[in-house]
This record gives C-alpha cells, sequence and structure tokens, in this order.
C-alpha cells in the first residue's frame, strides 16, 4: 500500500480509536517556517513562489489549539529508518507550537518520538498531562538544519530570500539609480571564466578588484543571482550595510547566539552542514566600504575556517584599497594567501559589444558614439551609464561630449558618492585650478599638498581616488603626481567652475584664449570650452574663419540658385532645405581642417565648427552632427584670410560635382518621362530577387503593366523582412539559441533559419505593409537598400504626373535585341534600322530638355545644344565576326545642322567621303556636311550588358547616350564657367 493508503485505512481509523477528532486533525498541511528574518512557506501549492519550499507533514494532531503530535507515514513495507524518524522530528520542532510528540508507522509499525530529545517512548511513558514544549536554541538550528538540508531547494529558497534582502539597497531599475539594473547588466566572460576555474581550486577565497565605476557591484549582484539559479546556495552581503563581522550577520540571519572562542569554526561547521552536497558561497561586497575595525583579521579567519569546508567566499575591493587587506607591516595576510585575485578591466570586444546592446535595448536609444567617448566608455560603465540617462532625458540624436548637462550630471554623480562632497568639490577645483594655471596634465604631489595647506598627517581626500575621479602618476624623475582620471572632467571643471570664462568679457576671453600654446592643457581646456560655448561666445574665438566659412557658403548656395537651381537637392549636403557649413576647427592653429556642408534644423546655425585635436584624425563628431561628406583642399588656406573662396567654390565645389553627377547619372531628369522609364524598368530587372513579384517567371523581363507604387513598395517590404529577420536573429542571439565566434573585435555566427522562420519573417512583413503600421525605428541600416531607393524614388515620383503605371516596353523588340547582343548573335538590319531611329530620335528629344532643365544659364555653351536642331545620319555595316560565335556591326554617326525646323535620324546606304572636304559625304546621292562624326558598334551601345555591376547605365543605352555625350561637352562648358568667375 502507498503512505496515501496507510493513512488512510491504518492511521485515521487508529486515531479516532484514541479519541481524536476530525476537526482536531490537520492532513497534508503547509506551514510557515521562521528562519532569522527570513519567513519561508513550507508546501503550499504554488510552488513556483520564490518563497516555497518543499515538504509537508502528513498528519498534525491538535487539542484545544496546542500542537500534539506530528504522524509522518510510510509506504507498506518499506523499514523505518533513522532518516524518516529524523524528517517527523524536524517537523514537530518547527511548526508553532512546538508538538511534543512525533510517530513514524508503516501500518505495521509504529514508532513514538520525544521531540525534545529524540528518544523513542514506549508506551507505558507517555506523559499527556501538558503539551508546552522550550527547545534550546541549537536543537531548533538542527530542525532548522535538518529539514533544510532535506531538499537542495529548501535551501536555495531561504537563500534566495537573503539575497533579495540584502540586494534591495543596491538593485532598482533605470529610473531610481541604483548601482545594479538587471536589464543593463552583462557579465564579463572573462571575469565568469575565472569565477568557474576559483569553484575547482583549493583556494576558498576569491578576490573581484576595479576602480570604482568600473562594476563590481554589478558583477557581485548578478553573480549572486546566477548561481541561485542554477541551485547553488548562496548568500550575500553588502560591505557598506554591514555593522559587525559577517559572522555575526551570517548568525543574524540563521538567529544563531554564538558563544566562546572557536565562534568561527563552530559557525563554518554548521554552514558547511546546512549546505549538504552543495557548496555554499558567501559573497560580501565592497569589503573595503566596511567599516569594521577588525575587518581584515576577521575576514582571514573566515577564510581560514571555510579553507578545509565546503564553503567558497567571493569579495570585491576597490583598487586603490586592495593593499590594506593584504599586508599587515610588510607580511602578508591570510586574505592574500587563501584568495586569488581578479582584476576587472575595461571590456574586451565582445563584452562591450553586448553591454553597449544591453543599454540600448534598455533604453531604448539606438544613437551613435562620438569615438572619443566610446574609448572612454569601455574603461568606464558608470560613464556609459551616465551617457545613455542624459541622452534619454534630453532626447539627444547621439551620446557625444557636446552635452553640458552630462558633464554637469556626471560631476555632481561622482561627488555625491563622496561623504563630503562640499570638500570634495573645493580640492577638485583647487587641483584644476593649478593644473590649468601650469599649462599641465599632471601636477606633483606635494605641490597639492601644499595648495590645500595639508599637514603632515593629513591625506588628499582618498574617495577622490577611490572612486577614479584622480588619480596617482609617477614623473619620469620618480616624483608623485596628481591628475585627473577623466581629462574632460578636468576641462569641464576648469572652463565652467574655475576660470568660468562665460563671465569673462569679450576683451577678457579674447586676450585668454591668445595667451594659449600649440601643446599642453590649456589647449584642451579651451577645446572642450568651445564645444559647449554659445555661438555669441565661440565668435570670440572664431571670428576671422567664421567670417570666410559664411562668405562661403552663402557664395555657393547663391551660385546653385542662380546656374543650377534643378540640382539644388543634389549638389552637397543633398537637401531641399536649408544648407549649412561645417568644419573641423583646429584650435591651436587657429585654421579650418576638413570641411563640407550639412542640411540645418530650424535652430541650427549656418556655420557650425566641431573643435579637433589634429588635422585628418579619427573623429566622427562632424559626420554625427550632420556633415555630408568631408575635404580638405590645401588651396583653401584653412580658411585663414588670403582664401580665394570663388575660386575654391567653382573648381573645388561646383564643376567637381558635376563631373560627379555626369559619372552617376543624377542629373535632374524630370522632363525626360522617356530616360525615367529606362532608368525604372532596368533597375527593376538588375534587381530581380528584390522584385521578382513585378517580374515574369524568368526573371529577365518585366510583367507589365508595371504599377510604380508597387515598385517602391517592394523596396520597403524587402526592408520589413529584413528588419524581423534581424529582430528575430537578434532576439535568439540574446538568448544564446545560436551560438557566436568571436576573433578579435569581429563577431560570426550562422543563424540557420527553419523555413517555419522565413514564413513567420514574411508574415509579420506583409502584416506590416497591409495595416500600414511600420517599426518605429529600424535598428539596422540597409546602405545597398538606401542607393537604391533614393534614385529610383526621385524617378517615380518625376514620372508618375504623367503616368502612375508603365504599360508595356518604350521600343517593342529592344528586349531581344539586347539578348542577341547578349550572346553574340547577328542582329537583323530591319531590326537594328528600326530601333537605332527610336533611339536617336529619343536621345534628341531628351538631350535637349535635360540641358535646359539642368543648365538654364550654361546651355547655350553645349556645342550640340548650339546647333539644335540637328539631323543624325546613320550608315549600318555589314557584321563582322571578330571573335568566334561573337557578331560585330560597325555604324556610322554623323551629326549635321538641320535643313528643317526640327530635328531628325535618318539610316543612309552608300556613304562615301568627299577627298577635298574630310567633312564632306555622299549618301543616297546627297550630300552633306558633318558638324561631329564617330564610330561604334551597334553592339556596343549595349555594352552595359558586359559591364561591371557598379555601371550606372547597365542596360540603359538610351541614359549612356545623353550622359556620355553631356560629359564630352562639359570640358567646353566647364572652361566658359571658370572664365566667368
Amino acid at each position: 500500500m502507498t503512505e496515501e493508503e496507510i493513512k488512510i485505512k491504518y492511521v485515521l481509523p487508529w486515531l479516532e480509536q484514541a479519541g481524536v477528532t476530525l476537526d482536531e486533525l490537520k492532513c497534508e498541511l503547509s506551514f510557515t517556517l521562521k528562519i532569522g528574518r527570513q519567513t519561508l512557506i513550507v508546501g503550499q501549492t504554488q510552488s513556483r513562489k520564490k518563497d516555497t519550499v518543499g515538504g509537508r507533514l502528513d498528519i498534525l494532531v491538535q487539542r484545544e489549539g496546542r500542537n500534539l503530535l506530528i504522524v509522518e507515514t510510510k509506504a507498506d513495507g518499506l523499514q523505518l529508518t533513522d532518516d524518516d524518524r529524523d524528517q517527523a522530528i524536524s517537523y514537530a520542532r518547527l511548526v508553532h507550537p512546538i508538538a511534543p510528540y512525533a510517530v513514524v508507522t508503516n501500518g505495521k509499525d509504529y514508532k513514538l518520538y520525544h521531540t525534545v530529545t529524540k528518544t523513542q517512548i514506549e508506551p507505558t511513558d507517555i506523559n499527556v498531562n501538558g503539551f508546552n514544549i522550550a527547545l534550546p536554541d541549537d536543537d531548533i538550528l538542527e530542525a532548522q538544519s535538518l529539514f533544510l538540508s532535506l531538499s537542495p531547494t529548501n535551501l536555495n529558497a531561504f537563500c534566495r530570500l537573503q539575497v533579495e534582502s540584502e540586494l534591495r539597497i543596491v538593485k532598482g531599475t533605470l529610473a531610481d539609480g541604483r548601482k545594479y539594473v538587471p536589464e543593463l547588466h552583462f557579465p564579463r566572460e572573462s571575469i565568469l571564466t575565472k569565477v568557474m576555474e576559483f569553484y575547482s581550486s583549493p583556494l576558498p577565497g576569491l578576490m573581484i578588484i576595479g576602480q570604482s565605476g568600473s562594476g563590481k557591484t554589478s558583477e557581485m549582484c548578478w553573480l549572486a543571482e546566477n548561481l541561485l539559479d542554477k541551485g547553488r546556495p548562496v548568500l550575500f552581503f553588502n560591505g557598506v550595510a554591514l555593522e559587525a563581522g559577517i559572522l555575526e550577520a551570517i548568525a543574524s540571519e540563521f538567529a544563531w547566539t554564538f558563544n566562546g572562542a572557536d565562534q568561527p569554526i563552530q559557525i563554518i561547521r554548521r554552514m558547511a552542514r546546512l549546505a549538504g552536497s552543495e557548496m555554499l558561497t558567501i559573497i560580501v561586497d565592497a569589503i573595503d566600504e566596511w567599516i569594521y575595525i577588525s575587518r581584515e583579521s576577521h575576514l582571514g579567519a573566515l577564510l581560514r575556517a571555510a579553507e578545509h569546508n565546503n564553503i567558497k567566499i567571493i569579495l570585491s575591493c576597490k583598487t586603490s584599497a586592495v593593499e590594506q587587506f593584504m599586508l599587515v607591516r610588510g607580511s602578508p595576510t591570510n586574505i592574500d594567501l587563501l584568495s586569488r585575485k581578479i582584476e576587472i578591466g575595461e571590456f574586451s570586444d565582445k563584452d562591450f559589444y553586448y553591454a553597449i546592446d544591453k543599454y540600448r535595448q534598455a533604453y531604448q536609444f539606438f544613437g551613435n558614439f562620438e569615438d572619443t567617448v566610446l574609448d572612454e566608455a569601455r574603461s568606464n560603465p558608470f560613464l556609459l551609464r551616465v551617457l545613455f540617462d542624459v541622452a534619454k532625458n534630453s532626447n539627444l540624436k547621439h551620446l557625444t561630449f557636446s552635452s553640458a548637462e552630462f558633464f554637469e550630471t556626471y560631476f555632481h554623480r561622482s561627488i555625491d558618492r563622496i561623504a563630503d562632497k562640499r570638500q570634495a568639490e573645493i580640492t577638485l577645483k583647487a587641483i584644476a585650478g593649478l593644473l590649468y594655471e601650469r599649462d599641465a596634465d599632471w601636477i606633483p604631489e606635494d605641490d597639492v599638498r601644499e595648495l590645500l595647506n595639508l599637514r603632515i598627517t593629513e591625506s588628499i581626500m582618498d574617495e577622490l581616488f577611490e572612486y577614479g575621479i584622480l588619480f596617482r602618476n609617477e614623473t619620469r624623475t620618480g616624483i608623485a603626481a596628481i591628475g585627473f582620471y577623466f581629462q574632460q572632467l578636468r576641462d569641464y571643471i576648469i572652463a565652467f567652475k574655475v576660470c568660468r570664462f562665460d563671465t569673462y568679457s569679450q576683451q577678457q576671453l579674447e586676450s585668454e584664449f591668445r595667451q594659449i600654446m600649440t601643446m599642453g592643457s590649456r589647449i584642451d581646456v579651451f577645446t572642450l570650452y568651445y564645444r559647449l560655448a554659445s555661438t555669441e561666445r565661440k565668435l570670440i574665438i572664431d571670428h576671422e574663419l567664421r567670417k570666410n566659412a559664411t562668405s562661403y557658403l552663402h557664395q555657393y548656395t547663391s551660385l546653385i540658385e542662380l546656374h543650377f537651381p534643378a540640382l539644388r537637392d543634389t549638389f552637397k549636403p543633398k537637401t531641399q532645405g536649408r544648407i549649412g557649413f561645417i568644419g573641423e576647427i583646429l584650435l591651436s592653429q587657429r585654421r579650418l581642417g576638413s570641411y563640407g556642408f550639412r542640411p540645418l534644423g530650424e535652430l541650427d546655425d549656418e556655420v557650425h565648427f566641431v573643435p579637433v585635436q589634429k588635422i585628418l584624425g579619427n573623429s566622427n563628431l562632424a559626420y554625427l552632427d550632420g556633415a555630408n561628406q568631408l575635404q580638405m583642399r590645401g588651396s583653401a588656406r584653412g580658411f585663414q584670410n588670403g582664401i580665394d573662396i570663388l575660386a575654391e567654390i567653382v573648381d573645388g565645389e561646383l564643376i567637381a560635382q558635376l563631373e560627379q553627377f555626369l559619372k552617376e547619372g543624377l542629373l535632374n531628369e524630370s522632363k525626360c518621362p522617356e530616360m525615367l522609364e529606362e532608368y525604372i524598368i532596368e533597375t527593376v530587372i538588375r534587381n530581380n530577387a528584390i522584385f521578382q513579384d513585378l517580374l515574369e517567371a524568368d526573371g529577365c523581363s518585366i510583367r507589365y503593366p508595371l504599377n510604380l507604387d508597387e515598385v517602391l513598395k517592394a523596396i520597403l517590404r524587402e526592408q520589413l523582412v529584413r528588419h524581423f529577420r534581424d529582430e528575430l536573429i537578434s532576439a535568439r542571439r540574446r538568448s544564446g539559441q545560436i551560438n557566436e565566434s568571436w576573433n578579435g573585435g569581429f563577431i560570426s555566427y550562422s543563424p540557420q533559419l527553419l523555413a517555419e522562420d522565413h514564413k513567420q519573417i514574411l508574415n509579420s512583413a506583409e502584416n506590416s505593409l497591409s495595416s500600414d503600421h511600420l517599426p518605429a525605428r529600424f535598428h539596422s541600416r540597409y546602405v545597398d537598400l538606401e542607393i537604391l531607393e533614393r534614385p529610383l524614388a526621385r524617378a517615380i515620383n518625376w514620372l508618375r504626373p504623367i503616368k502612375a503605371v508603365i504599360d508595356g516596353p518604350m521600343f517593342d523588340g529592344e528586349r531581344k535585341l539586347k539578348t542577341d547582343v547578349k550572346r553574340g548573335n547577328p542582329v537583323s538590319y530591319e531590326d537594328a534600322k528600326s530601333y537605332l531611329i527610336w533611339l536617336y530620335s529619343t536621345f534628341l528629344e531628351n538631350y535637349k530638355n535635360i540641358i535646359e532643365t539642368n543648365f538654364p544659364t550654361l546651355k547655350h555653351h553645349f556645342h550640340f545644344y548650339s546647333k539644335l536642331p540637328i539631323s543624325v545620319y546613320i550608315e549600318i555595316r555589314e557584321p563582322e565576326e571578330r571573335h568566334p560565335g561573337v557578331s560585330y556591326t560597325p555604324l556610322g554617326i554623323y551629326l549635321l545642322e538641320s535643313q528643317s525646323s526640327i530635328s531628325e535620324v535618318k539610316i543612309v546606304k552608300d556613304l562615301v567621303r568627299n577627298n577635298e572636304d574630310m567633312s564632306s559625304y555622299t549618301a543616297d546621292g546627297d550630300e552633306f556636311n558633318a558638324f561631329h562624326e564617330k564610330w561604334i558598334s551597334f553592339e556596343n551601345l549595349f555594352r552595359g550588358w558586359r559591364a561591371q555591376m557598379n555601371d550606372p547605365f547597365q542596360g540603359m543605352p538610351l541614359r549612356r547616350l545623353v550622359y556620355e555625350t553631356i560629359s564630352h561637352e562639359l570640358k567646353t562648358v566647364k572652361k566658359v564657367f571658370q572664365e566667368q568667375y
């Protein structure tokens, strides 16, 4: 029979015969257990609760509100053991009030035990005169220990409550500013590896060391929670909250009372017994903040006592305070001898990548980082936290050192951790001021002591070093020196709290700036001040450069408006809105380095300078501030006086960009519908993977009619598919479902998505499209789609007023001709003739329109345009086979002034050059004079089919013909334009 059957068939009838009524019985009872400050619920049905532990007593007999008897039933045939006895007695001791007796039975054998003495009682010895019992503390401990060691779940539940209680002072959310925010923390791989190695080592102690703000507390908190999640018993203590010894704190947790000289050994042994087969971990965070006079000897005794027991001790300490725990009068302590040390340095590439990802997800901030910010944050998680806090509260676009609010927040949060904040601020200002006065990064410690009027027995505030605000170094001559750990904080304190440059008059600030040298800390101070200063204050420093840059900007925009109004949004910075100038300023040299243009918002200054330390450095700040593209020309003379602004604009900006427009096919084609159609059709065919739903089954021809809106929709669909695929992969990478490998700073992984994954991705994309509910933000940039979409959207927008749908190909036989050319097949004369007449007739019309649109003031300087109307005579010769299986059809193209008021295209035969005049020809019996001629092949018209993938005119003979013609003519137009200015 089972335990339940024994209970029903034997135990309950036996109790009824003994005079126990039903209302005096409690079966399968849940009860609470008080251990120290923690209250555990034993046997509650909601077993998933963190404060619930396993086990429940079978039968509790009560009378007059008092507990009398615990009955523990076992299955039929099982022999009753001492373990059964101990379990029943532990339950009898743990219920409140204590039950004086415990019974264990298997239905045949009955054993009755005294709860206090644990002795078996014979029937003749039973005393039922009273039920009140008081147990000694050691017996209570024994009952609790037995109960907790019955199951790892029981001990883990107790430990979890203890850890959660201790973490309350350091664990929180983004909003409350606590040290440990789980959603921000990413455990460092190097530390985890060494912690796991520590559990296999014979040493009982591990010390995690790092600068203040390096993330020690977060690592310790995460480690405690992670061990608990793995079922390992852990106790956690905050050094700052410990009022006495750690052993006393542990004793308090278990409500123990200890006396005698062998306290540590007693406690350790009891804890080891409590842990059973598991290894108990004791974590103490920030032992340097533990105000206890005997802390070093106490920790040593704890480690020594744990050395031969099933206990590991993990400690954390600031780097600046480690030595006092390791040495006593030059001799190593037990802490040094019995513990391994781990130094928390800067993030590895892998850890930093995941830490940044954690911050982005938690703050929902996806702006970019200034390069110097990223470098600083790698070794300073405290700075990273402040940056994201300020960015979230200030709606910043990017994380840069251009925010005065960031520095003010960082400064106050830094000194808020120090006991005497006022003294800390006074000390920092004094040291910063002396550094500025001496134009130095470091200053001898003796000079600082003299500045602060410190006596021999007094020290510079230790907390300023412990919290990573100040830093000690040694000069080449061996002199101890002091500087700031975070240079930009030093510069901020000098500029805004010591010198207070904002209060200077114009003459004072200008005079102060003139005195700075090209090297030293003063130039760093002015560099930071310049970044944070108002435009009016900046003007005092950069007035000459700003004047020239302003003139440069105004003349640049006015020349575009005058000569190229249709190309305004194609010229840098490619915006239809206001245009601004941006440049990198070198304050030490009073000149500009790289410069360019940027789109302007409503509140942006039209001229913006970004201070940098050197020309052509690695700073990305100008691009974060909106620069489209930077350049630097020696002829610009750093924008100092002497620059020829007009020549720089004409040669370095306008002509250079026009030449690039022609190479890339970027002129305004709004009045050239055939060119637009050709571009849209060929772009769709060339990107058949994206536009497959708009193509025939062969993937090489359009499924007409082609809806223009569907073209743009296909690009958006592709963007959404990539977005949802990336979201799925990112989620699986974070959860560990996708394995990653790191090689230096590079990460690689294989997503291995299944068919159902692709279906889910496609469904998400289609649902987003159909509901018009697009993601609030695409966290990745798909540059190839951006490059594809911008010109395609522009072409569609130009064509849409004329037509919303392309009904069919522009020339019926063009696709077949292109296929024949691609395969090397000969082209029939009639097919070539029809196509050439259409191509050159369309060319003449589109050429005229594109010149008039893009070059309104210069159009008559284009040679072909000045000859309009013109006639095009084309001679088609017999095909040749220059290579086996490859046909070649020579063409002669002749341009002549039209004899009528319209341009025309004519195919001619029997063409003969007249010897007396090299430009005179006879064809079909008619004589004509050509002002331009060239020899090509019919196949060359389609050479884009064999060109490289980045050929902007691939498969577009009309556009290639127009742009190549203008490119040849631009050489002459350029000279005319330069001569005008």
